[in-house]
């Protein structure tokens, strides 16, 4: 299933809606954004990304459908 999901960060002013399919991994998406060259400055291997819905880190090693990710969350990169 596809997902619609904003990636904000405050760090670098980001605030950007893309679709995503459920079964990816977060990190996946994270690694897609950053040779994208939309990530600048940032490094993967050291972000933690927050669902403002749940208001909860998540583990970005596992999928949206694992960490309980739906439509129109907000995840925010830290």
């Amino acid at each position: 299933m596809m997902l619609t999901l904003t990636f904000m960060s405050k760090e670098i002013r980001l605030n950007i809606d893309i679709q995503v399919n459920s079964q990816q991994k977060i990190l996946d998406t994270i690694y897609i954004l950053k040779e994208a060259h939309i990530l600048q400055g940032m490094e993967p291997e050291y972000m933690k990304v927050k669902s403002i819905r749940k208001g909860m880190y998540v583990n970005i090693d596992n999928t949206y459908e694992v960490e309980h990710i739906n439509t129109s969350d907000i995840l925010e990169l830290v």
